[in-house]
């Protein structure tokens, strides 16, 4: 130790003092990776363009167009007053590149919203709300409320077919399914009941769906089978039927008829239905025997009473998809002999299931969809007819 420290001090060389500020290897890997990065930098600005010429695509963005205007649940939508827009025609490179790109497109129709309701020329005033009423020009609501058909399918020779399913607005999702998923031809039957059974009503129609109104009529076994508040009455309970069908019928607006909901006694009454029949007749609508009774006498005493009456046959009463797929099938041969058939059934999941799945290809089996009252504008067929008088 005292030798070192008699050790004269000397200068300090150059690889000294290098290796005294060497940097540590993660500090000269930075330094390496930051030099590159500029050094790319100053090649890309300085760089010649190697395609000088080459095509410059510009996209042209349009303006966003004005707020669709929607019907609110509860309220009848404002329809503004049609305004004449000057379309803008299609370049000659938009056609090319349409039909370009045609094998590839799906096209999915755009569903038509029906008239708002209530209107009021269909519309009066009634003791627990607004009831249905023939116009002072004649007009009916089954008239207004209808959906439209075109000329060429109402004229056509092609089998036709109506489906008709029940039991709407008491279950506000699978009501909401069927509006949803099912062709906008399927007519819906709305039950009197709920606290949302004018806004889903509306939202059917919006949706382009015709609706009815589910009417509940006294069965066998009534009172432990049990249709709902104010059923209409056989026998000794018919003189309530008067006050109880104005309050089921003010229940929502926008039905163009009414189908019946279970009522295989009151069905069978010729003495009771004969007035509930006269009251929806004297209000422009329509009656649609859901078929569920072989003792209905509602077509007989419908011609009668100048009611327009069509019967219907069961889709579900097998509770399987194939099952009523199967039932669909039957209908459709119905439609090839008699030219024209309705099916009716309950807005289950399982039932919504099986029509959508039956109609998709139907029309590419020669037969049309069409809304309930495009088989009551139909003449009715002598068979069906023949087939009323028998019971």
């Amino acid at each position: 130790m005292a030798d070192e420290l008699r050790r004269p001090l000397r200068r300090r060389r150059l690889g000294d003092h290098l290796r005294a500020v060497r940097p540590s290897p993660l500090a000269a890997t930075s330094f390496m990776l930051a030099a590159a990065a500029i050094g790319l930098g100053v090649w890309l600005a300085t760089a010649p363009d190697n395609h000088p010429g080459g095509p410059v695509v510009r996209v042209s963005i349009a303006p966003l167009p004005d707020p669709m205007i929607t019907g609110t649940p509860g309220e009848p939508a404002e329809v503004p007053e049609a305004t004449a827009l000057e379309p803008a025609l299609p370049s000659v490179e938009d056609v090319a590149a349409d039909e370009a790109l045609a094998d590839q497109t799906v096209i999915v129709p755009r569903k038509r919203p029906l008239t708002p309701a209530p209107v009021e020329a269909v519309s009066e005033a009634g003791e627990f709300g607004p009831l249905p009423r023939i116009a002072r020009d004649g007009r009916t609501p089954f008239d207004v409320y209808a959906r439209a058909v075109p000329d060429s399918v109402h004229s056509s020779a092609r089998p036709k077919i109506a489906i008709v399913l029940g039991g709407m607005g008491l279950n506000p999702k699978f009501t909401r399914q069927a509006i949803r998923d099912l062709p906008e031809a399927v007519t819906l039957a709305f039950a009197p009941y709920g606290e949302t059974v004018q806004a889903l009503a509306h939202e059917a129609r919006a949706s382009g769906h015709e609706v009815m109104l589910h009417l509940p009529m006294e069965p066998f076994g009534y009172p432990a089978v049990d249709p709902g508040p104010k059923t209409l009455r056989a026998g000794d309970g018919a003189g309530d039927n008067p006050g109880n069908l104005s309050w089921l019928m003010s229940r929502f607006a926008g039905y163009v008829g009414v189908v019946n909901y279970m009522g295989a006694r009151l069905g069978g009454d010729e003495a009771a239905l004969r007035p509930v029949l006269a009251e929806i007749g004297r209000r422009g609508l329509v009656f649609l025997d859901d078929g569920s009774s072989e003792r209905s006498r509602v077509q007989r005493l419908g011609g009668e009473v100048g009611l327009p009456v069509r019967r219907a046959a069961v889709i579900d009463a097998g509770t399987s998809f194939d099952d009523i797929r199967s039932r669909l099938g039957q209908l459709e041969e119905e439609a090839h002999r008699l030219g024209t058939a309705i099916g009716s059934g309950a807005g289950l999941p399982i039932t919504i299931d099986a029509v959508q799945s039956w109609a998709r290809d139907l029309a590419e089996r020669g037969v049309d969809l069409v809304p309930a009252s495009a088989i009551f504008r139909k003449p009715e067929t002598s068979e069906s007819a023949a087939a009323d008088d028998q019971e």
